[in-house]
């Protein structure tokens, strides 16, 4: 019995200091502009925090170092005999699992029913959670029961308060391109598709406007991949066109990158001043209209 218990200590400990670390090696990664995960949905539930992705890093790591913090006071208490003392840090070690299922209730419920594609970092952050809170269970918490209820109503909930008909379903379509009837550049990607004879389902965006809200797109026209193992967006007519009429784009490339160099050679700069930026700003996807105004560059 008492091998028991060690055993499950020490792996409570263990998963607690596998969470500070892996988060923490995701905070650092951030700030350098690299990401232990790249995939589409990871870039999905970053674009929706507020304040940026590393708030959510940071509250992360503080989580699972609460849990540590509380865990190894209860086992030193517990060993001194405090019995007191040691039934306090048990009991808000397991309220902080209490809360972190509950939140996960809401993670997991906002991937499966509004962005529809898993975020594999948060998902595992999940599972790290979900196994101190059956390892607080097995030690005989029996007030996990209730964080596990609270994870599936918050899920459930979610479902019920944002279903999914109301919020846009994602396309089963291995391609789709939105589009909006007063863009100069949709009219022009259509026109293509017609001359080249090539048949891609299209959506007004008026008739589904919440779904490119939701992942922080506001330009059209849009290409929705969805194919196995790839689901991304891309944003712009110049875009959309070196994706699917890729001889095409390799043309206009060499041609326009003739034409800049004959303007290099005219133009050689003066001074240092002429090889400074004009503008400090990012340029918006090139070929891309506002969703809802007649605002193309």
């Amino acid at each position: 019995m008492n091998r028991r218990i060690d055993l499950l200590n020490k792996l409570f400990v263990f998963f607690s200091v596998a969470g500070i670390l892996l988060i923490s090696v995701e905070l650092i990664l951030n700030f350098f502009g690299k990401k232990l995960c790249e995939t589409e949905g990871c870039e999905l539930v970053a674009k929706q925090v507020r304040y940026g992705d590393w708030v959510i890093l940071i509250l992360g790591i503080f989580t699972f170092f609460a849990l540590l913090i509380t865990f190894i006071l209860y086992l030193k208490k517990n060993k001194e005999g405090k019995g007191e003392k040691a039934n306090f840090y048990n009991s808000l070690c397991s309220y902080i699992l209490i809360i972190s299922l509950a939140s996960e209730g809401f993670f997991t419920g906002y991937q499966a029913f509004r962005l529809f594609v898993p975020c594999y970092f948060c998902l595992i952050v999940f599972t790290l959670i979900v196994i101190l809170s059956l390892l607080k269970l097995m030690m005989g918490a029996k007030e996990m029961v209730a964080g596990f209820g609270a994870f599936f109503g918050v899920f459930m909930l979610f479902y019920l308060v944002l279903p999914v008909d109301t919020i846009g379903k994602l396309p089963e379509e291995k391609l789709v391109i939105f589009y909006s009837e007063n863009c100069k550049h949709c009219k022009e990607l259509m026109k293509e598709l017609e001359e080249k004879k090539i048949e891609i389902p299209h959506i007004l965006i008026d008739d589904n406007p919440n779904f490119l809200k939701n992942v922080g797109i506001d330009k059209v026209p849009v290409l929705f991949i969805n194919l196995p193992g790839e689901k991304r967006f891309l944003v712009g007519l110049t875009n959309i066109r070196a994706y699917l009429f890729p001889e095409l784009e390799k043309r206009d490339e060499k041609k326009a990158s003739t034409e800049k160099n004959k303007i290099k050679k005219s133009q050689e700069p003066k001074s240092i001043l002429d090889l400074a930026p004009t503008s400090p700003f990012l340029k918006p996807p090139e070929g891309a209209c506002d969703e809802t105004k007649e605002d193309c560059d």
